[in-house]
């Protein structure tokens, strides 16, 4: 998705592209603990990837607002990705995991995830999906 593609909902809270408040040394709590303290209620956020002209290797998590557990499924069943609280929600939301956690590099371009089965409305069953569901771990616990 392209930022100027972003919905405009989004647009009107703080977006993190998390490579720019790792690289100057922001804590992964005061990361996520600003944009999700803004949400309290909120056990899950809208989140995409942004790649940056297109490139893969560029790629950067962009985490948006809170959304209720029945729109983190919806854009699950969309496969989209949405970023979880902590990863015991990160989990929770599918039926079953299918593949995770994982992680394709370091932190902050990277985050855990997870991917599982996902209800496909259409067919009236459950398959796999590919949308993301992002976390970070249990910060708030601190």
């Amino acid at each position: 998705m392209s930022l100027e593609a972003i919905p405009e909902r989004v647009l009107t809270v703080t977006i993190f592209l998390i490579p720019h408040f790792g690289s100057i040394g922001i804590s992964r709590q005061s990361m996520f603990a600003e944009i999700t303290n803004k949400y309290p209620n909120h056990k899950y956020h809208a989140a995409w990837t942004h790649l940056p002209n297109g490139d893969a290797k560029q790629s950067i998590v962009v985490i948006g607002p809170g959304i209720s557990e029945a729109e983190a499924r919806a854009r699950l069943a969309l496969d989209e990705s949405v970023f979880g609280r902590t990863e015991t929600y990160a989990k929770s939301i599918f039926r079953t995991i299918v593949r995770g956690p994982e992680q394709h590099g370091p932190f902050p371009r990277y985050l855990p995830h997870y991917h599982g089965e996902v209800f496909d409305a259409e067919r009236g069953i459950f398959v796999n999906g590919n949308g993301h569901s992002w976390y970070i771990g249990n910060i708030w616990k601190n």
